[in-house]
C-alpha cells in the first residue's frame, strides 16, 4: 500500500467572480503526510478564450492583474490550451 499524498492546488482567475470570470493560471504541488514536495510541481497558464468561446467579450478585471501579476498578454505568450497542458501533464 502506498502512502497517502495530498494534492494542494490553486487557481487564479481575471476577476472576483470565480464562477464567471476566465481562470488565467492553476498551480499544484502533491506532499506527503509531513507536506514534503513529492514529485515536481504544475505550473500552467491558459490561454484567454477567443470571441467564440464562453465568456465572449469578458475582458479581464484590472484589479485582479496588478493583485496577481498574470496579464492577458502574459497568458497568451505561455499558455496553451488547457486540455494539452493537462493531458501532456
Amino acid at each position: 500500500m502506498t502512502a497517502p499524498t495530498f494534492l494542494w492546488h490553486d487557481y487564479e482567475t481575471f476577476g472576483a467572480k470565480p464562477r464567471r470570470d476566465c481562470p488565467p493560471q492553476f498551480a499544484a504541488v502533491r506532499t506527503d503526510a509531513e507536506l514534503n514536495e513529492v514529485g515536481a510541481p504544475f505550473l500552467l497558464y491558459c490561454q484567454p478564450p477567443t470571441a467564440s468561446q464562453p465568456p465572449q467579450g469578458r475582458a479581464p478585471e484590472p484589479d485582479a492583474c496588478l493583485a496577481t501579476g498574470i496579464t492577458p498578454r502574459a497568458c497568451l505568450t505561455k499558455g496553451s490550451e488547457p486540455e494539452e497542458d493537462v493531458a501532456a501533464n
